[in-house]
């Protein structure tokens, strides 16, 4: 009993990671495509040219603010090294 309650705990945790990535994927997939305004705004909410969380409704694209703030991070954090190491090239360092 103990075991097949921790296999259907584990099925059912990675059925909601897979169901969040899979929303993740469509919103971005939308947001790259080359559907007009008004399709993106009715699949993505009116907010959807701001980056980050304030983009995002996640009552239309079930994408959880934490997963877009941290991925909002992690490019603004590249975004900076580029042009830190951008700026020594230049330098001649």
């Amino acid at each position: 009993m103990l075991i097949s309650s921790f296999v259907l705990t584990w099925l059912y945790f990675l059925l909601i990671l897979f169901s969040c990535d899979l929303c993740e994927l469509a919103r971005n997939s939308v947001l790259q495509s080359g559907f007009e305004h008004p399709f993106k705004l009715h699949w993505l909410g009116e907010n959807y040219m701001k980056e980050g969380p304030k983009g995002n409704d996640v009552q239309l694209t079930n994408v959880p603010n934490i997963r877009l703030t941290y991925r909002h991070e992690i490019l603004t954090t590249e975004k900076k090294l580029v042009n830190e190491m951008a700026g020594r090239t230049k330098d001649g360092f």
